[in-house]
């Protein structure tokens, strides 16, 4: 790629681009604020100077008005009725008065009170015979009785726009008898000529508006002239000029120019005088420094566009060669190389991030190989193997090894193409195979699954897998991989190690049978041959005391020796308790009952029997042959010997409960306890035994203990419960 030529995709094109943009972006930003700032001071300035001058005007022009209105108004009081009477005298009188007819160049007439005119200079206008009472300013001044200046018409006679102005004459008693009225002709040279003769500026006009009569009066533009006004609502500013409002702005005007105008108003007559101004010649100035600008702006943009290209030209050179030298290296087969460095700013920290990053992935390709080679001879040479599977959970991929097929046939080549729940599981809880099914719906990771499967020659295989899910860059789920092992091996030392427990748990259980046999047959030959030996012995020594009665001496070493053979019964009775209590014969529970006794009388501990049977009966229809109830009476023995030896305690209840074909036995002391953690992984030899004792009953042995809250040893066992008339309905025996 050669980056000296003009692309969009270059970064310096893309630089030099912004740079301009920006630069642009500033200049007219500026441009359009300071021209409309420009524009709206301006709009001040011009607006305040066109309001001064329309003050001005309209100051002179309501002088005038209100002068010609005066003069009428002296020069009707000057008529007397006799006077009004004789029209020769009153027409003698009109001309009499030169300065009065200068006021009003259309001249001046006289009306009855019919609204006839009947005096009239100058007598060419023809106005004597002519009634007046249709216009509003002879109707105002005979009927209402007061001075007004009339609407602007065409007059009657002079057929050109006219402007009148009339006064009521009264006769002595103040009563309205005719009118004297003044015509200004607007189409001769009149007091007005100072609006109409000349402009505002070059293009800009003067108007005189009577906003009441909806008419423009005069204007500099003659197009103007008896123009009726903008109808309300289509220019808002002429809308408030009309309503009183002096000020200036901008509006357009009946032809859809846009005007600067400002208006004063006129009080004697409501009218307002108004000076327009096009805004093409108002803002000129603007127009032309924003063109200057213009100019200015491309100058400028030429410039920094040249410089920003050669100084980015410059200052990117070093990334540019870093580039051209990457796209050749990345176009050959030649090894990464690290870039040279030019300069110590932020591109040469940039070569230098992206040389260390080399050196980075260089390393780390390194070791990934190593990792492969690794990984190759592990999977040689053990049994694990990798294996993966897509979203359907089939199983896809799995790694070679050196054994070949016979190796792949005891392996995962058997699982290939197989969904995950179409293979069995070695569990034969469903349980565990649902909870697998629901980390693989869940897509989440799972460990040391085991599964299995008959091969072709019809040998089962199994083989422990883990997995983890897979996702690509999108975060999309695309399968497993994880590691497996062929455990068939295991499994069968497994089954053989199972089998050879159950033959030690069965050559336990007769070696404990024949124990138990051992010690009834002890404790018999005991209780019966030493026993009854020590009897007869008894009794002879009482028959030679009785023959010796009188002989002191002899009768008290006879009692002494009748003393030792009393204690002498009692540990052979102890000895023969020890071997095989004999309440035991009797059944289980005059057993415990004997036991719970003979537990409270030599610990002194207080012992509490509360046997129960699921009817809430005492629980003596309890039936347990010997091959049971010996090896349950060891257990809760030991448990006795264990609390009156460890636990301090001073209270302990034997529970007997009897529930749905199952009995549950269980020793609670309020000793200070233990950690039972250790007791329940059989970490003690003494409680090893009882475990295995309960488990040739077919039953289970847990122990519970918290340190300071006692300790509670249970069995629960399987038993056979037999209908018997009960002893006690209270449920409890002891308490």
């Amino acid at each position: 790629m050669n980056f000296r030529t003009f692309h969009w995709r270059s970064l310096k094109t893309r630089a030099i681009l912004f740079t301009l943009a920006i630069f642009l972006v500033g200049i007219w930003a500026l441009a359009f604020y300071a021209s409309r700032m420009l524009r709206e001071d301006m709009q001040r300035l011009l607006g305040e100077q066109q309001f001064s001058t329309a003050s001005f005007i309209a100051a002179g022009v309501n002088e005038q008005l209100d002068d010609r209105l005066r003069a009428l108004e002296k020069v009707a009081g000057m008529i007397s009725p006799a006077t009004l009477d004789d029209t020769a005298a009153l027409q003698t009188s009109l001309e009499q008065r030169p300065v009065f007819q200068a006021l009003f160049n259309g001249g001046t007439f006289v009306t009855r009170l019919d609204g006839t005119a009947t005096a009239s200079i100058p007598l060419s206008a023809e106005r004597i015979g002519v009634n007046y009472i249709d216009r509003d300013y002879i109707s105002a001044a005979l009927k209402e009785g007061k001075a007004m200046i009339g609407r602007p018409v065409m007059g009657k006679k002079v057929l050109a726009p006219v402007l009148v102005m009339a006064s009521p004459i009264r006769d002595a008693q103040g009563k309205v008898i005719g009118a004297l009225a003044g015509v200004t002709n607007l189409g001769m040279p009149n007091f007005l000529d100072k609006i109409t003769n000349r402009g505002y500026g070059k293009t800009g006009t003067y108007l005189l508006a009577a906003p009441q009569h909806n008419l423009f009066v005069t204007s500099s533009d003659k197009s103007r002239i008896m123009r009726p006004l903008p109808a309300p609502g289509v220019n808002p500013l002429h809308d408030k000029f009309a309503q009183g409002y002096e000020g200036y702005g901008v509006l357009v005007n009946f032809r859809g120019e846009e005007e600067l105008a400002a208006a004063k108003s006129i009080p004697v007559t409501g009218w307002f005088l108004g000076i327009a101004l096009p805004t093409a010649e108002a803002f000129a100035p603007i127009r032309a420094m924003q063109q200057r600008m213009l100019w200015a702006t491309i100058l400028l943009t030429l410039l920094a566009g040249g410089l920003t290209s050669w100084m980015l030209r410059r200052q990117l050179a070093p990334m540019l060669a870093a580039v051209e030298t990457l796209a050749t290296l990345s176009a050959g087969d030649q090894p990464i190389k690290p870039l040279p460095i030019t300069r110590q700013d932020e591109i040469g920290q940039l070569i230098g991030g992206f040389n260390h990053l080399i050196e980075t992935l260089t390393q780390q390709k390194d070791a990934l190989q190593a990792s492969e080679a690794r990984f190759r001879c592990l999977t040689e040479m053990s049994s694990d193997f990798y294996w993966e599977s897509d979203v359907e959970h089939r199983f896809t991929q799995r790694t070679e090894s050196k054994s070949g097929a016979a190796d792949l046939d005891l392996r995962i080549a058997l699982f290939i193409g197989a969904r995950r729940w179409e293979i069995p599981s070695l569990s034969p809880d469903e349980g565990g195979w649902q909870a697998h099914r629901a980390l693989l719906d869940a897509q989440l990771p799972f460990r040391e699954f085991e599964i299995s499967r008959i091969g072709g020659s019809g040998a089962v295989r199994h083989v422990c897998v883990s997995g983890d899910p897979v996702f690509d860059v999108a975060g999309n789920f695309t399968g497993y991989r994880g590691i497996g092992s062929d455990i068939t091996q295991r499994k069968h030392a497994e089954e053989e190690l199972l089998r050879s427990h159950e033959q030690l748990r069965e050559l336990t259980a007769y070696s404990d049978k024949m124990i138990e046999v051992e010690r009834k047959r002890i404790a018999r030959e005991v209780h019966d041959e030493l026993g009854q030996q020590l009897t007869a012995l008894r009794m002879r020594l009482s028959f030679v005391a009785q023959q010796h009665g009188e002989d002191h001496e002899m009768v008290g070493q006879m009692a002494e020796l009748r003393l030792r053979v009393d204690q002498m019964v009692g540990v052979v009775r102890h000895v023969v308790s020890n071997l095989r209590p004999a309440p035991l014969d009797l059944g289980i529970v005059p057993a415990l009952e004997w036991l719970a006794d003979d537990f409270e009388q030599h610990s002194g501990i207080r012992c509490r029997l509360r046997m129960l049977d699921m009817e809430g009966g005492s629980g003596d229809t309890l039936m347990l042959d010997d091959a049971r109830a010996t090896p349950v009476f060891r257990i809760v023995q030991e448990s006795l010997t264990n609390v009156a030896r460890h636990s301090a305690a001073d209270e302990v209840t034997l529970s007997f409960d009897v529930t749905n074909d199952f009995i549950t036995i269980e020793v609670a002391d309020n000793g200070k306890g233990f950690d039972s953690d250790g007791a329940n992984k059989g970490r003690s030899f003494g409680l090893l035994g009882m475990r295995e004792r309960g488990l040739l009953l077919h039953g289970a042995l847990q122990i519970n203990s918290v340190p300071g809250s006692g300790t509670t040893v249970s069995l629960r066992l399987p038993v056979d419960r037999r209908a018997q008339p009960r002893n006690d309905q209270n449920g409890a025996r002891r308490s």
